[in-house]
């Protein structure tokens, strides 16, 4: 009875880590995309300012 109450907790505890683990996978996949958008118009905003430094 106990042994089936551990192997139990355990199955539910390795479910919740891997729930875990691909919840901060997600949250981490997020960040490099917003990262990457971010730098991308950097990228842009940064070639806008050196036109119009050009100009003048």
């Amino acid at each position: 009875d106990e042994e089936v109450k551990r192997k139990a907790r355990l199955m539910r505890n390795r479910e919740s880590a891997q729930l875990s683990r691909q919840r901060k996978k997600a949250y981490v996949d997020d960040l490099e995309e917003r990262v990457r958008t971010l730098n991308a118009t950097v990228a842009e905003l940064n070639n806008t300012v050196s036109l119009i430094s050009a100009e003048n």
